[in-house]
C-alpha cells in the first residue's frame, strides 16, 4: 500500500487558486492537473496534494511536512519572497522551520539531521 493523494477542501476557488500559485510559487510544486473552478492537484514527488472547493475543515488541524535540501536555505529564500516563517530550530532528527499557507494550514520545511 502507497500512499497517492492529500487532499484538502478549501471552501472557495479563490482559496484554492491562492494555495495553487503559493504552493508552486514558493516551494515550487508544479500543477499536474486542473478542474477549473472545482480542484488543482500538484506533484510532490510520490505523493499528489489536492485543493477542492467544499466545505473547508478546520484549517489549523492540517500539518503538512516537506523534507528539503538545507531547511536554512530554504528559508532565507522564502523570506526574500515575502513569506513569513519561523527561524529554523533543531529538533530531535532534524531542523525545521514552519510557515502557514494562505489558508491557514501548518507548513513545516525540514532537513533530517542523523
Amino acid at each position: 500500500m502507497q500512499l497517492r493523494t492529500i487532499i484538502l477542501t478549501m471552501g472557495n476557488w479563490s482559496t484554492v487558486e491562492r494555495c495553487r500559485d503559493w504552493y508552486a510559487g514558493h516551494l515550487g510544486l508544479a500543477c499536474s492537473r486542473e478542474l477549473t473552478g472545482e480542484s488543482s492537484w500538484l506533484a510532490a514527488g510520490e505523493v499528489e496534494l489536492g485543493f477542492h472547493t467544499g466545505r473547508a475543515a478546520e484549517a489549523s488541524a492540517v500539518t503538512l511536512s516537506f523534507v528539503v535540501a538545507d531547511v536554512d536555505t530554504e528559508v532565507e529564500r522564502l523570506r526574500a519572497d515575502g513569506v513569513e516563517i519561523a527561524d529554523p530550530a533543531n529538533k530531535p532528527g532534524a531542523r525545521a522551520a514552519t510557515t502557514r499557507d494562505p489558508a491557514g494550514h501548518e507548513v513545516i520545511l525540514m532537513t533530517r539531521r542523523r
